[in-house]
């Protein structure tokens, strides 16, 4: 993988901190760029974000870059089209489907309280490390029947996935580094569980794939078992972040859902609409096709920037506000559209929920401490705040 220098810098490190300007350059010169002197485009309108969306057999999952974020992904759900996604996909959801969100509601309700008890007598907290990041990690550790000692370190990296080839080379062997591991750890916990299965997602998912073909395929099971987690525990993990920020940078939002907890769907949809917690996701073009008056030839690397999408101003009223009450806030992207729509959105939004509710009733007055610098995560492809230091009362 390699970086390369490019017009607009994007995405690179140097600009994620507020890519917000490049998006609405590009949103303004017709909403298609093409990199100079590269096969990459970068797609910042929504409609058109939308429609390639909604066409995976012109705008493959299938991409290079799949295959550059760690070997064994191309095969993944995540990197995969209909009708082979179709088929891996109804596998996967049979640990989140709607009876499985009930049943695990109990225990995400238990995860967030022990999170609350750990600092609640301290007045103070570091939300993302100490709740954010591990609400969303124990809660995939339980479902896929992980031991937390075993895979405590997993919740501190922050895995770029697709987004790995625009980091500085030094990062680029992070990821590396980082992935071999997950990859290595996660092989073993197949291995356990095609010999003892058990009643966990890891388990589901080797039993559907035995129906599906017949066989166990240990390289494509460690990586599908580790696309589930990664993908349950970093976009809902920002969005927790994301959306604690955004109340408290608008107080008259944060009196609104305190008073009224049936707001805070809504909210998380609105947080999320505003600071994506994936910023793009790549699709390769199976044929020449023409999108927003651009040709793209065949065989292009094509970034469909979330993000910018989501404050797109022919959609959204006033798109860089914060409004939890926005008529269309569902018509964001930030968990994709179409067959690719994340898998993991009802559990982020139980999660959120039950976050935000319990939060709420148990911590008062909650407000920034001193020496908060606002940044964010050092990444292109993923987004959410960095540290966020709170001080509040117990209610």
């Amino acid at each position: 993988m390699s970086a390369t220098p490019r017009e607009l810098n994007y995405p690179s490190l140097e600009t994620a901190e507020c890519p917000y300007p490049i998006f609405e350059k590009l949103r303004k010169t017709g909403g298609v760029y093409q990199v100079p002197g590269e096969n990459e485009f970068m797609v910042a309108d929504h409609a058109l974000v939308s429609e390639a969306l909604r066409t995976p057999e012109v705008y493959s999952s299938h991409t290079q870059l799949a295959a550059e974020a760690q070997p064994g992904w191309e095969t993944s759900v995540f990197s995969s089209d209909p009708p082979d996604h179709t088929v891996k996909r109804e596998v996967a959801y049979r640990s989140f489907n709607p009876r499985k969100l009930k049943e695990y509601t109990p225990m995400v309700q238990g995860v967030v309280d022990e999170l609350i008890d750990d600092f609640i007598d301290e007045g103070k907290c570091e939300f993302v490390t100490q709740f954010a990041n591990p609400m969303s990690s124990r809660v995939m550790f339980n479902i896929l029947g992980l031991e937390a000692d075993e895979w405590a370190w997993s919740a501190d990296i922050e895995f770029e996935g697709a987004g790995a080839r625009y980091l500085p080379p030094d990062l680029q062997k992070l990821q590396d580094r980082d992935g071999a591991r997950l990859n290595a750890q996660m092989t073993a916990v197949v291995e356990d569980r095609i010999a003892n299965p058990r009643e966990d997602a890891i388990s589901n998912l080797i039993a559907g794939h035995r129906e599906r073909t017949g066989e166990v395929n240990l390289p494509y099971l460690a990586v599908e078992s580790t696309v589930l987690l990664l993908g349950g525990v970093l976009t809902s993990a920002h969005l927790s972040g994301s959306a604690m920020l955004l109340l408290l940078q608008n107080p008259e939002q944060m009196e609104l859902v305190r008073a009224d907890f049936s707001k805070i769907p809504r909210m998380l949809e609105e947080a999320l609409r505003l600071e994506s917690a994936l910023q793009f996701m790549p699709r390769y073009t199976t044929v020449d096709t023409e999108l927003g008056g651009v040709q793209i030839p065949a065989g292009s690397n094509v970034l469909l920037l979330f993000a910018s999408a989501n404050r797109d101003g022919e959609v959204f009223e006033e798109p860089e506000a914060f409004d939890p009450d926005r008529s269309n806030v569902k018509r964001h992207v930030g968990f994709g559209l179409g067959p690719h729509f994340c898998l993991g959105a009802p559990l982020a939004r139980l999660e959120g929920k039950l976050a935000f509710e319990t939060l709420f009733t148990r911590l008062g007055e909650i407000r920034l401490a001193e020496g908060n610098e606002l940044l964010h995560i050092d990444s292109a492809f993923n987004r959410g705040p960095k540290e966020l230091f709170l001080e509040f009362e117990a209610a």
